[in-house]
């Protein structure tokens, strides 16, 4: 029987990084009747090719959509999120940050900088001496434990709420063991402590060995902040164009860990 193929561009807003082509990628490859997809997050397009007498455009666009994107020019829909279809003029709660929002939030937090330089200063938790009490020293651990919530926080969620404890039945008692319950945080949290202790030993190995001027240490330093500077940019989606910069892990590696969560 002969296929009917059809092609479609899908403009899909929402997307903020590789991990979200992916996401998609795999969604739509699962329904009957899809034979290609590629997603692609610089631009915001989805590319699909399905059998029209298999499945619809109406599916493919409800499985993009129940990842949390939106699709912009599915039929009847705005031409962006936050206008008027027969005007199609923007609305004033638009979901951009725009210049002047990012412009003054910069200024907001430059303005703290000079507050608390000029007051209390950053350096008001004394140093860290054999001489302290155990009362001063936790609560020290807790003040500087507040990065690692913003740091790992999200990404240790992440992984913990797309595992189902309920076997899937809303409404049902979970049956598993509570080890079995915090297994997702538990096995996060031992890659990252073993992750992180081979990297800073291969790292501490190569510095041993080998020697980088102050100039290289620099550059080094200021690539880096350039890179999450641009992360951060395209997280806010201000500048679009951006995002041909953004770094990204390889496809092979992301498939093979998208497909062994466990759901």
């Amino acid at each position: 029987m002969e296929q009917r193929l059809v092609r479609k561009v899908l403009q899909t807003w929402g997307m903020t990084c590789s991990g979200c082509e992916m996401r998609i990628e795999n969604a739509l490859k699962k329904l009957d009747g899809v034979k290609e997809v590629k997603a692609i997050y610089s631009n915001s397009n989805v590319y699909v090719t399905y059998d029209a007498d298999a499945t619809g455009l109406k599916q493919i666009i409800e499985s993009i959509e129940k990842l949390g994107y939106i699709v912009r020019n599915k039929p009847g829909a705005p031409a962006y999120p936050g206008t008027d279809t027969k005007t199609n003029t923007k609305k004033s709660a638009d979901d951009r940050m725009t210049i002047s929002q990012l412009l003054g939030t910069g200024i907001v937090i430059f303005s703290l900088y000079v507050i608390i330089k000029n007051t209390a200063g950053f350096n008001f938790i004394p140093d860290i001496n054999p001489s302290m009490g155990y009362g001063i020293l936790f609560l020290v651990g807790l003040l500087t434990s507040l990065h690692c919530i913003a740091m790992c926080g999200g990404i240790n969620l992440s992984q913990c709420v797309s595992y189902k404890i309920d076997g899937g039945n809303p409404g049902k008692p979970s049956k598993l063991s509570r080890l079995s319950q915090l297994k997702p945080s538990l096995l996060y949290n031992s890659g990252r402590v073993v992750s992180y202790t081979l990297i800073g030993g291969i790292a501490g190995g190569l510095g041993s060995g080998i020697n980088f001027s102050g100039a290289a240490r620099g550059i080094v330093a200021v690539i880096s902040g350039v890179f999450m500077i641009i992360i951060g940019l395209n997280m806010l989606n201000v500048f679009p164009w951006l995002r041909k910069f953004n770094p990204r892990m390889p496809k092979i590696f992301g498939n093979k860990i998208s497909n062994s969560n466990v759901r």
